[in-house]
C-alpha cells in the first residue's frame, strides 16, 4: 500500500453501533467523519476496506506502517480481540505513536503500557471536549525517528530481556538531550562479557528501542568491527549518511577529523560490535555532546583501555530461559515441562547453550511435543562447552 494516511482507526466493531453509516450512533463513523472534515487522512476499515476479515492480515500491517498515528478505540471487544491486540501491538514495535481512546468501560481495559496517554470518549463526557482534546494531542508534532544504518534484524526467537535492555538504554540517554557536559566515559558505553551472552541481540535490541530512536533522531549507525575492520570505510559509511563525500575519508586519520566536525552538533548514535582492539574504539571517539559511543566486547581489558562505563549483562532468568525455549519449539510456555526451568538453570542460563539444546527436537524430530523438549534438552553439556553434537 503506497498511499500516507495520518491516521489508522483501531478498533472491535463489537465495541461499535452496527448501524456504522449513521454518525449518531456510530462513534467511529462520527470520528472518521469529523477527522477527514479537518483535514485528517484516516484509514478506518469501513471506508478503505469494507470486506476486511477479523484477522491482522498483512494488508493491514502495510496500512498501519505508512500512517503517522493510531488511534486504539478501547472497549470491551477490543480487549478480548486478537487482531485489535495486533494492530496497536505492532504499531508500537514499528514506534508508531498510539493514542488510546476509552469508548466504555473503565480505564483498566486499556493496555497497560497505553494507560497513561487514555483519552476519555464515553457517553458520559461530551463528545465535542473530547474530540477537542483529541485534536490538540495530534496537533503535537511526534517526535522524530532516528534512521537505523546497516541495524541487523532481531533473531527469530528474540526474547526480550527487559531489565538489561531498560538498564542499557537509560544509561546510553542520560544527559543526550541537553548540550550538556558530560566525561568521555559515560558518552562510551561498552557491553562486555563472553560468547554466546548475548551481547550482540541485546545491542541490537538496544538500537531499535523507541526511546533509543527518538533520543538520536540524526541516527543509529551499526558498525561491525571485528578483527580486521575497515577503519576509513566505515568512517565514511557515517559521514556518507550525511551527504559527505567518501573521498573525504581516505584514511583513518583524516577520516576520524572529518566526522568530529560534521558530527559535533548531532545526536547520533554509533553501536560497534565485536571490538578486539581498543584502537579501533578510539577511532570512533568522533561524537559530540548529544552523542553516544556502544561497544560490544568479549575483553574486560579493553573496557579499561577505552575508558568505558560498563554496562553488565546478566544470564537468562528462569522465565527468559523457558520462553526462549517455547520460541524455539514454537509453543507457549505454559506448554512446556516443568524439566524445562531445570534445563534454564543446568545451563546457567547461558542464552547461546539454552538456545542450542533447544533447537535439538525441532531439527531431529521435525514437530513439537513436551516429550521431544525433554529428551532434546537434558543431553546438553554445561553451558562452558556448548556443542552440536550431543547424542
Amino acid at each position: 500500500m503506497a498511499d500516507h494516511f495520518d491516521l489508522f482507526l483501531s478498533y472491535a466493531r463489537d465495541d461499535d453501533d452496527p448501524d456504522y453509516t449513521d454518525p449518531a450512533k456510530s462513534l467511529l463513523c462520527r470520528l472518521y467523519n469529523d477527522l477527514t472534515g479537518d483535514g485528517f487522512k484516516v484509514w478506518w476499515d469501513r471506508a478503505c476496506m469494507p470486506s476486511r476479515g477479523l484477522t491482522f492480515s498483512q494488508e493491514i500491517r502495510d496500512a498501519i506502517t505508512v500512517c503517522d498515528r493510531l488511534i486504539l478505540v478501547v472497549g470491551p471487544g477490543a480487549l478480548e480481540s486478537d487482531y485489535v491486540k495486533a494492530e496497536w501491538e505492532y504499531a508500537l514495535s514499528i514506534c508508531l505513536p498510539v493514542i488510546p481512546i476509552l469508548r466504555h468501560g473503565d480505564y483498566p481495559l486499556v493496555p497497560p503500557a497505553l494507560q497513561q496517554h487514555c483519552l476519555d470518549f464515553r457517553s458520559s463526557r461530551p463528545y465535542a471536549d473530547a474530540l477537542a482534546e483529541l485534536k490538540r494531542n495530534l496537533d503535537e508534532p511526534a517526535a522524530p525517528l532516528g534512521r537505523l544504518h546497516a541495524v541487523p534484524p532481531l533473531p527469530q526467537w528474540y526474547i526480550r530481556r527487559g531489565d538489561d535492555l531498560d538498564a542499557l538504554a537509560r544509561t546510553v540517554c542520560e544527559g543526550a538531550q541537553q548540550l550538556v557536559a558530560i566525561t568521555s566515559k559515560k558518552q562510551t558505553v561498552a557491553l562486555q562479557g563472553m560468547g554466546g551472552i548475548g551481547k550482540t541481540v541485546l545491542a541490537t535490541a538496544l538500537c531499535r528501542e523507541c526511546d533509543i530512536r527518538r533520543g538520536f533522531p540524526d541516527g543509529v549507525f551499526w558498525v561491525e568491527i571485528g578483527q580486521e575492520p575497515q577503519i576509513a570505510t566505515r568512517l565514511g559509511d557515517i559521514g556518507h549518511a550525511f551527504g559527505d563525500d567518501r573521498g573525504e575519508y581516505p584514511d583513518e586519520l583524516r577520516g576520524r577529523s572529518r566526522l568530529t566536525a560534521l558530527l559535533e552538533d548531532k545526536a547520533v548514535l554509533l553501536l560497534l560490535d565485536d571490538v578486539w582492539d581498543h584502537r579501533h574504539a578510539e577511532a570512533f571517539r568522533v561524537v559530540g555532546p548529544r552523542g553516544r559511543l556502544v561497544i560490544t566486547t568479549r575483553s574486560g581489558r579493553l573496557v579499561t583501555q577505552v575508558g568505558a562505563l560498563s554496562q553488565p549483562i546478566d544470564t537468562l532468568t528462569d522465565d527468559e530461559g523457558c520462553a526462549l525455549i517455547a520460541g524455539r519449539l514454537g509453543v507457549a510456555p505454559a506448554e512446556l515441562p516443568p524439566e524445562c526451568t531445570a534445563i534454564v538453570r543446568r545451563l546457567g542460563g547461558h542464552p547461546l547453550a539454552i538456545s542450542i539444546a533447544a533447537s535439538i527436537p525441532t531439527s531431529c524430530a521435525g514437530r513439537i511435543s513436551r516429550r521431544a523438549c525433554w529428551n532434546g534438552c537434558t543431553a546438553a553439556p554445561t553451558a562452558r562447552t556448548p556443542s552440536t553434537t550431543w547424542t
